[in-house]
């Protein structure tokens, strides 16, 4: 049996405020996660030659978990150089809004980024190239979205944070179009040059199209890749099962649960993701606690508000993780599209004998000689109609039937 990794005391605690405590304050650490966070670490630190990074996992995988770690270490590192930079933000970190009607809301974006960047007078931004001329009426109503462009590259330059995050990045390439989303690609690699900052983008494998836009846009970026653990790889089977232990002997609950002995059931209603697992064993976790109670008739037993009478359980069964188990067509839906971004990310020998085909091929192939110029050929005459004149320039200003000889 483990042993409980929390405070006895926290048994004796309303079940809300043991539930907060595994909701909200218990993460692990395994080893997917290191290699992810040590790569976006170390691009951070130092973006030679990057202006953007592109972090790509499936849904619930533990990407946002893995954002909340970084800020936490550069802004703890930051501290310690107060002093020396004392208008310095250590990290800008932003989330995405979902785009309505397939038009990604740009202006939104750029004042989350001023609202993080603790940028002041976020609604009186204006556009100095369009404002103040002689045809000026006043501040506008709301500002622009090239007001804000301007405003975010502004603050950009003069915070210096050592890079941009944008969570939920996927939302970008959420577009009507393929020429937006190039736009998309486009607006980024300008915000990061003109700004001089990086460009952290953490989504899901709906960001692909938008690494691949354009050949300049592949040269400035590194993708680091978040997958899940696979069933049959029997090492991340055994690394999955010691997350198992983990969150057994932080579920405050009287007796500990045989996650252990569920292991199968929850690696595939969890898609091998730790994140979607911790999820789902709070909700458990939350089943469990407020476990409603019944009659012996077996009817719900209610209060005097008609509120249902409930009791928190010994432990955590088999019956409160079915209850709260992602459906199996949406389980099935994430593992497909993690099959599929992952399989898209995979370079494969046949890539690279394709690189050298390429290459050879350009060496091979001399550019074909441009064809000669021919000189173009006479037009045939137009036919006049009979009485039309030819096209002749009449004398202006005097008396044709005039001559003016000596």
């Amino acid at each position: 049996m483990p042993l409980q990794a929390f405070d006895p005391a926290l048994l004796d605690q309303p079940p809300e405020i043991r539930l907060a405590y595994f909701d909200q304050q218990v993460t692990i650490r395994h080893p997917r996660q290191e290699e992810a966070y040590l790569e976006l670490w170390r691009a951070v630190r130092t973006p030679v030659g990057m202006q953007e990074i592109f972090l790509l996992g499936p849904s619930g995988v533990g990407k946002t978990t893995l954002l909340r770690k970084l800020q936490r270490a550069i802004v703890l590192e930051a501290v310690r150089d107060l002093r020396r930079l004392p208008g310095q933000h250590p990290l800008c970190t932003v989330a995405a809004e979902a785009p309505h009607r397939s038009q990604f809301n740009w202006g939104r974006l750029f004042e989350d980024i001023l609202a993080d960047l603790d940028e002041p007078h976020i609604d009186a931004k204006v556009d100095r190239a369009t404002f103040g001329g002689p045809a000026r009426r006043g501040l506008p109503a709301r500002p622009t979205v090239d007001a804000l462009r301007a405003a975010v590259e502004s603050a950009l330059v003069h915070r210096r944070p050592l890079a941009v995050c944008i969570d939920e990045g996927h939302h970008l390439a959420k577009v009507g179009g393929g020429k937006r989303l190039k736009d998309h690609a486009d607006c980024l690699k300008s915000l990061a040059d003109r700004s001089r900052t990086l460009f952290v983008l953490l989504g899901t494998y709906e960001l692909l199209p938008l690494r691949k836009q354009g050949d300049q846009l592949s040269r400035r970026t590194r993708t680091i890749h978040f997958a899940p653990y696979h069933k049959d790889q029997p090492t991340e089977v055994e690394i999955f099962k010691r997350c198992l232990v983990t969150f057994e002997q932080h579920l405050p609950v009287r007796q500990p649960p045989d996650l252990l002995g569920e292991w199968e059931y929850l690696f595939d209603y969890s898609v091998g993701c730790i994140g979607t697992l911790k999820d789902w064993l709070a909700r458990a976790l939350s089943a469990a606690l407020f476990e409603v109670t019944y009659d012996v008739e077996g009817a719900v037993r209610y209060d005097e508000d008609d509120t249902p009478c409930t009791t928190a359980a010994v432990t955590v069964t088999r019956a409160h993780l079915e209850q709260t188990a992602l459906p199996l067509d949406d389980c099935l839906n994430i593992a497909t599209l993690a099959l599929l971004g992952a399989d898209e990310l995979a370079a494969t020998s046949e890539d690279a004998l394709r690189l050298r085909d390429v290459l050879g091929s350009e060496r091979a192939c001399p550019v074909p000689p441009r064809p000669a110029e021919s000189s173009p050929e006479p037009r045939p005459a137009r036919r006049r109609r009979i009485g039309q004149r030819r096209p002749h320039r009449d004398l202006v200003g005097q008396d044709p039937g005039l001559r003016t000889d000596g």
